[in-house]
């Protein structure tokens, strides 16, 4: 019976030196083991997490994740920057009363981004809708954060904060994504190359798609340099920056004072008569001109119809025309 006690009485010092390995050395292969079955379960729990998110995966999208760090530090920022100048500048006595606030809207904010696709958009055609995108989130980030810091005690913290954190935010992720927009395609254009001076004939929505091409295409040979149009109240007017110089009587003069090598004719946006006037023009000029036809027209469903029955004929001009 007493070394029955005194073997129940040994266990609690049994399980005191396996939490010091340093008690008895006896006990010290136990704690190695276990230590080691730990490290194991480790390793087994990492190689799950990197076969769930693969290497290439990340690496096909590293600059999505990049772009969402910097999100991430410019939605600091800001929050921090409408805080100070709500308060002139002055640092709060508790810290907490800032912190907690910036949490919740890092957190919700990155959400909403997350959620209405500012990661998914391509750089080089970042436009209207993206940043539709990226107006929604930030106001629906912003609702929410205002929300949340009243409910968790907050209520002392001034709502304004959030407004001027709105705009700011706003104007940081816009003109982040437009610099990333503008040096994408200035790296795809050739350096050194010269491109030659178009004029585009027609203002229209037509002429404003061929002016918008032809500036933002890296490798298009063409800078157009005026529009042509037929409508006067147009004229004197900038569309992408390009100015229209006049109507069609101004065209010989425009060719020659710009040294125009090459003339876009948009059928969309000319009638019939002006059209041939325009190709005459540059007939007698001696200019190269090009004939694009309406937008419209090649995706109209006569046109798809035409294709499909130049298809079952055999005849593939009908397809190229």
């Amino acid at each position: 019976m007493n070394s029955r006690t005194a073997g129940m009485k040994a266990s609690p010092e049994t399980s005191a030196r396996l939490i010091d390995p340093d008690a008895s050395p006896s006990i010290r292969p136990n704690y190695l083991a276990a230590r080691s079955d730990q490290a194991l379960l480790a390793r087994g729990i990492w190689a799950t997490v990197r076969g769930a998110v693969k290497t290439k995966f990340l690496w096909r999208r590293r600059h999505r994740v990049a772009l969402f760090g910097v999100d991430c530090g410019l939605i600091v920022v800001s929050c921090y920057l409408a805080f100070m100048i709500r308060h002139d500048f002055d640092w709060p006595v508790d810290p907490r009363f800032l912190i907690l606030p910036l949490l919740i809207t890092l957190v919700a904010r990155s959400m909403a981004l997350m959620y209405y696709g500012g990661y998914q958009g391509v750089f080089a055609y970042f436009g209207l809708w993206d940043l539709a995108a990226i107006f929604k989130a930030v106001t629906l980030s912003a609702v929410i954060s205002g929300g949340l810091t009243f409910f968790v005690g907050l209520q002392s913290f001034p709502r304004s904060v959030f407004v001027i954190d709105w705009a700011i935010i706003l104007f940081m992720l816009a003109g982040v994504r437009y610099g990333l927009r503008g040096w994408v395609r200035q790296r795809g254009r050739q350096r050194g190359q010269r491109r030659h001076k178009a004029l585009v004939v027609g203002a229209g929505v037509g002429g404003e798609q061929i002016a918008r091409t032809l500036l933002e295409d890296p490798l298009c040979p063409y800078r157009p340099v005026g529009f042509i149009d037929e409508m006067p109240e147009r004229w004197g007017s900038l569309i992408h920056g390009v100015r229209v110089l006049g109507g069609a009587t101004e065209l010989p003069l425009a060719v020659s004072a710009n040294r125009i090598q090459a003339v876009f004719v948009c059928m969309s946006d000319l009638s019939d008569h002006a059209a041939r006037e325009v190709v005459d023009v540059c007939e007698r000029a001696g200019v190269e001109y090009r004939i694009v036809p309406a937008l419209s027209d090649l995706l109209s469903a006569d046109t798809f119809g035409s294709e499909r029955t130049g298809l079952a004929a055999g005849s593939v001009a009908v397809v190229r025309q």
